[in-house]
């Protein structure tokens, strides 16, 4: 199983990447055989871990939980947008 580490992101952000997006798809005519992300699918990748025998999801899961104790909220800047994967996404 791709696993990944993930945190959501607030409304505010996804409002402003989709108006981004719109701005994009105006600007590429036939698209470039991207695949755009829904809002509900938007998230902040923070480490990609590839392939993962599901038998260590809930070790994982444990880990990051223990990493994560007590932490404080933390902002973030975004400053570029890219494209990853096959079929393209952004």
């Amino acid at each position: 199983m791709r696993l990944f580490i993930a945190i959501d992101i607030d409304d505010t952000v996804k409002y402003a990447v989709v108006k981004l997006q719109q701005r994009m798809k105006q600007s590429l005519r036939n698209g470039n055989g991207l695949k755009w992300v829904e809002p509900e699918q938007m998230h902040l990748t923070l480490k990609f871990l590839g392939e993962v025998d599901e038998s260590r999801i809930g070790e994982i899961g444990e880990a990051i939980k223990t990493a994560c104790f007590e932490k404080k909220a933390f902002e973030f800047e975004l400053s570029a947008v890219g494209t990853f994967g096959r079929p393209t996404k952004v």
